[in-house]
């Protein structure tokens, strides 16, 4: 007798979740990249979470689209829909529990910087020797950020990091090409940058080259090959973007060989005198949070 397997959804696998887990009694999904729902999958689930188990399930960024989709009909009340943005048609906060008072609830925008600089400060290493030359620029550093620990240690929070780097990168420069112009190329230059692009490649259906001869301004550049397409354009990944200097140095290479640089993606970015307007970053070290890090850059002039 031949087995089907019974298809499972996302939403199956979050109410399976919200389900077991003894600890909390609020979840907040964030549906900013949701359109639709298929409701005959989650309709029983959510009833059942809320009225049966008191759970408290608050969808947030949920566009009208969705509120049409989904099984309502008994939690619809004006205090359950907080914050209708009109240009973007969606409500930043959708309780499905009676009563519930949803302004208690944060982002997950700053739940996740908060979560996110509450993880730098653990690896953010102060070097042993005090002020340490940066290897690719003439500044100071007086710590040193270890993403490859993070990494190691955080894979399952670094793996969702990477997840939203993939949503910005999708709607910097995917979102935009409403023709059949070719999809850009993910470009990395160092380990945890391949480890990076792996996934963004991945999540993305995006191509992969790696320039394993990139490093310290000082190396020579004499094996590179000659993997860089002409007009095919390019985006440079990285684990962290201090001075900008490995990322011009890519830049170079690729528009060297004839390929066409358009912008670069990192995980951790710090704030320098110019912006990078064709960069996504998942956080931003600037003058704000740098103290709460101890997180410096000197010059020779102090």
């Amino acid at each position: 007798m031949a087995m089907t397997a019974a298809y499972r959804t996302p939403l199956d696998e979050i109410c399976d979740d919200i389900q077991n887990d003894h600890q909390n009694t609020s979840f907040v999904l964030d549906c900013e990249n949701v359109d639709n729902i298929q409701i005959n999958a989650i309709e029983p689930r959510l009833a059942d979470l809320v009225n049966k188990q008191n759970k408290t399930i608050v969808f947030e960024n949920v566009k009208e689209i969705l509120i049409e989709q989904l099984p309502i009909s008994s939690f619809l009340e004006e205090d359950n829909l907080v914050n209708k943005d009109e240009k973007e048609k969606k409500y930043s906060f959708f309780s499905f529990k009676k009563g519930f008072d949803c302004s208690l609830i944060k982002s997950s925008i700053n739940a996740f910087e908060l979560t996110f600089l509450e993880n730098v400060k653990l690896y953010n290493q102060p070097l042993p020797k005090g002020n340490t030359e940066h290897t690719s620029s003439s500044v100071l550093l007086t710590s040193y950020i270890d993403i490859k620990k993070f990494i190691v240690e955080k894979r399952i929070f670094m793996l969702y990091a990477i997840y939203r780097l993939a949503m910005k990168t999708k709607r910097h420069w995917l979102d935009q090409n409403k023709t059949n112009k070719k999809k850009p190329v993910l470009v990395c230059q160092s380990l945890n940058g391949s480890f990076i692009a792996s996934f963004l490649s991945t999540l993305l259906d995006l191509d992969l080259y790696i320039l394993d001869q990139v490093g310290p301004v000082n190396k020579l550049y004499r094996a590179i090959g000659a993997k860089i397409e002409s007009n095919t354009d390019y985006i440079v990944v990285s684990d962290m973007v201090c001075m900008g200097t490995e990322v011009k140095i890519a830049k170079s290479i690729v528009e060297y060989l004839g390929g066409n640089y358009i912008g670069n993606v990192t995980i951790v970015r710090t704030v320098s005198v110019k912006e990078f307007s064709n960069t996504e970053e998942v956080f931003v070290i600037d003058e704000q949070n740098c103290k709460q890090l101890n997180y410096k850059i000197i010059t020779a002039l102090g």
